[in-house]
């Protein structure tokens, strides 16, 4: 699916209530939302769903035959702060190229170019950085070995490696004040780790430049991870050199449903279909 409003109908609200192409808690907004349509006999939409997907080819291949990336990221959050950057500047964001970095239990960077985001890693499983609760990419041999020495089946590999990873495998917390709290009364091991999730933030933001040729009008930081400045001064540091960086702390997803929805009423965007 491409960016954008989508009426919820029939056909996604059983493809949802289904799991037909994934569980995940994000499926319930479309179920609740069409059955209280039904009720009250109004329509119902979703915006910018995590399955937001805008890839150009080359971004999909990898190195085995028959395996393509996926585009699963914070795709609300993404394009709305994208969009609040753009209207801030006097211009539309699909005359922008930004590359946006949410940080929160699970971090997804893009890169934004001309109102699409052609490059992305996958929030959820396997890619881009460490996070508070998810493992981020992993040497392929050594987490082949992890699976079979822990017996896992790709169920419970996949609940370990997106819930139970990142900062919460090393200290026991997902709580990144707390981290940083360790770090303060002299963790060594706390300093480290969290440098390296910001060196990984980095790489990744470094990544999408390239992807983007060189052609980056902003770097945008956003979620939850962004009210931390010991985090924000040290992806500035590495990453500053390539353009100036604005933060949006926290996330605006609520506010981004909104604006989707009027846009819509207003005559300034179409509905999209879902078939």
């Amino acid at each position: 699916m491409e960016g954008g409003t989508y009426l919820i109908n029939n056909i996604m609200y059983h493809d949802l209530k289904s799991f037909k192409y994934g569980f995940h808690a994000s499926n319930l907004s479309g179920v609740i939302g069409y059955e209280l349509s039904q009720e009250l006999n109004i329509d119902s939409y979703i915006v910018d769903p995590v399955v937001v997907d805008e890839l150009i080819p080359e971004a999909r291949i990898t190195g085995i035959k028959g395996i393509e990336r996926r585009s699963i990221f914070h795709a609300l959050n993404q394009k709305s702060v994208a969009k609040q950057y753009a209207d801030g500047i006097g211009k539309n964001y699909e005359d922008i190229n930004v590359i946006v970095a949410h940080l929160g239990g699970g971090i997804s960077i893009g890169a934004h170019r001309k109102g699409r985001v052609i490059e992305v890693n996958d929030g959820l499983l396997g890619e881009g950085p460490l996070s508070p609760e998810r493992a981020g990419s992993i040497p392929n041999d050594a987490l082949l070995k992890w699976a079979i020495d822990h017996d896992y089946n790709s169920i419970e590999a996949n609940n370990e490696l997106s819930k139970n990873s990142g900062l919460l495998s090393y200290f026991g917390t997902n709580d990144c004040l707390k981290v940083e709290q360790l770090m303060e009364n002299g963790d060594k091991a706390a300093k480290l780790v969290l440098d390296a999730m910001c060196y990984q933030i980095s790489k990744s933001i470094g990544s999408c430049a390239v992807v983007l040729e060189g052609q980056v009008d902003q770097i945008i930081i956003t979620g939850g991870l962004s009210y931390s400045k010991y985090i924000i001064n040290k992806v500035k540091q590495y990453v500053s050199w390539l353009q100036n960086v604005t933060i949006y702390e926290g996330e605006k997803e609520m506010h981004a449903l909104n604006v989707g929805v009027l846009d819509l009423f207003y005559g300034k965007i179409s509905t999209k279909s879902y078939e």
